[in-house]
């Protein structure tokens, strides 16, 4: 979560040194599943094995159940339920939806349409990651597959569109069956990589 910015500096020799200062202060990070052991068991879970095993961050970490802390720089990431009332007043950063399939109730849509992003951030994002599902299970992820189908085909089984970017694979892309996912966000330049699965990007 804590970004970094390199400040010039100046050697002996007369070369600019760059160091690290931390910056993106207070950013707010959540796991939302359909229940909290989901969304503290897989997502959650894997974030917190990439804290700690990485030097830089298990150092200025406070790993805890259901959240993380880096305390120098007032970020957090938060495993929530679908709890949409609990959930409302957030400012994220980063929202991780995790099985949109299984979102079918009312609570449900009302969590998805709470946990949006937001324009005081200049980076404010939703990733989701899901199995298709069947059709008719949930509305929301129906919904969404269609508007991401109204895009342009920009390469094979990528859909771009104002505000949307859909990768959505029918054929396994690794070793695990596909994904699809989600993350919308405020503006600035799509920067892709190779992934282990679908994924949708909001511009």
């Amino acid at each position: 979560m804590p970004e970094e910015e390199w400040e010039d500096g100046d050697s002996g020799d007369g070369d600019d040194l760059r160091r690290r200062r931390a910056r993106g202060r207070y950013a707010e990070g959540y796991c939302l599943a359909n229940d909290l052991e989901q969304s503290t068991g897989r997502v959650f879970q894997a974030i917190a094995r990439i804290v700690e095993a990485s030097p830089l961050l298990r150092e200025t970490a406070q790993i805890m159940q259901s959240k993380i802390a880096f305390p120098s720089a007032g970020a957090t990431i938060t495993a929530l339920a679908s709890d949409y009332a609990g959930a409302a007043g957030s400012n994220p950063t980063i929202v991780v939806f995790d099985e949109l399939w299984g979102y079918m109730s009312e609570r449900a849509h009302r969590l998805w349409d709470e946990m949006v992003p937001v324009p005081t951030r200049a980076v404010s994002v939703r990733l989701t990651i899901t199995y298709a599902g069947f059709e008719g299970e949930s509305d929301l992820l129906e919904a969404l597959y269609k508007r991401g189908l109204q895009g342009e085909e920009v390469a094979p089984s990528l859909y771009r569109q104002p505000g949307l970017l859909m990768l959505w694979s029918h054929e396994p892309v690794a070793p695990w069956p596909p994904l699809l996912g989600v993350m919308p966000s405020r503006g600035g330049k799509i920067r892709t990589q190779q992934a282990s699965g679908p994924c949708i990007v909001r511009d």
